[in-house]
């Protein structure tokens, strides 16, 4: 069996993601894939996909979807009080959907993005062995009102109340585990007490980073050759700020990298709004 989502709406910004792009980054091309990919990981596993299947990242604002044959989904990561027919359905579940039922989401509970897994196999582009899409690498960066996504071989599942406890201390924790960045040792005393005993607040942020301040934060005047960075890699400005590189992050950067967030805290930062605050604790 055949079918399709069609995009009425497509939402802020949805794409479609998996577990990213290795093996490129030799030529600049950035990792990318699911932004909290322990997420994308319980969804696809619900709807008994493999863990690196493509998904639908969903930001902030849902999209207004529409199904064209019947099809078993679930929706893990934060909570945009998603619909069913108008009819509110739980996340972290696995849906049967029927043909011509429209998905929809609303009012963001907890979280920025969530994470929708179908039981089939999704038609969509892939470069450089993956479907995560990318500016300048795949044909478009996210899906537009009117897109239709095709997708084969449905499976309909049994036990479509199948579901998982999640805790919410993934979304609200305040406290995110780093490791010592290579160029941590370049932090004197003040800015040590100054990043570890004082809360950061999350100022503007995408998928390539998020930018923290601290008041309390002297900068630096220290310059280091351009040199590797990765997903996780959290620099120091001249100015006192720190940036946390996120999946679409580029592969190289000229700021001493003075922290590295762990997997998880990966994942957690980003499930994290503008104006939230955290602090950082070293594992």
């Amino acid at each position: 069996m055949k079918g399709s989502l069609i995009f009425h709406k497509a939402g802020l910004h949805t794409s479609v993601q998996d577990m990213g792009r290795y093996g490129y980054r030799k030529y600049g091309v950035p990792l990318s894939g699911s932004m909290d990919q322990n997420s994308a990981i319980r969804a696809n596993l619900l709807v008994g996909n493999e863990a690196s299947a493509p998904v639908l990242e969903i930001t902030v604002v849902g999209p207004q979807i529409e199904f064209t044959s019947d099809a078993s989904i679930a929706i893990v990561g934060a909570d945009l009080s998603p619909k069913l027919d108008r009819r509110v359905i739980h996340t972290n579940a696995r849906i049967n959907v029927l043909k011509g039922q429209v998905l929809e989401f609303g009012k963001c509970k907890y979280g920025i993005r969530a994470y929708l897994a179908i039981a089939a196999e999704l038609q969509c582009e892939q470069v450089m062995k993956s479907h995560s899409q990318f500016h300048g690498i795949t044909s478009g960066t996210k899906l537009t009102n009117g897109d239709v996504l095709d997708y084969t071989e449905v499976k309909m599942l049994s036990a479509p109340t199948t579901a998982i406890r999640i805790s919410k201390k993934h979304f609200n924790t305040k406290r995110l585990e780093v490791f010592p960045g290579p160029e941590f040792n370049l932090l004197q005393k003040g800015q040590l007490k100054s990043i570890f005993d004082q809360e950061w607040i999350i100022g503007p942020n995408n998928r390539m980073g998020y930018q923290m301040t601290n008041e309390q934060m002297p900068g630096h005047t220290r310059e280091i050759i351009t040199t590797q960075t990765i997903p996780g890699t959290i620099q120091l400005t001249p100015a006192g700020k720190l940036l946390a590189l996120m999946r679409d992050a580029q592969v190289t950067g000229g700021y001493p990298r003075i922290l590295q967030l762990s997997e998880l805290s990966i994942n957690q930062l980003a499930q994290k709004t503008e104006r939230s605050k955290i602090r950082f604790k070293l594992a």
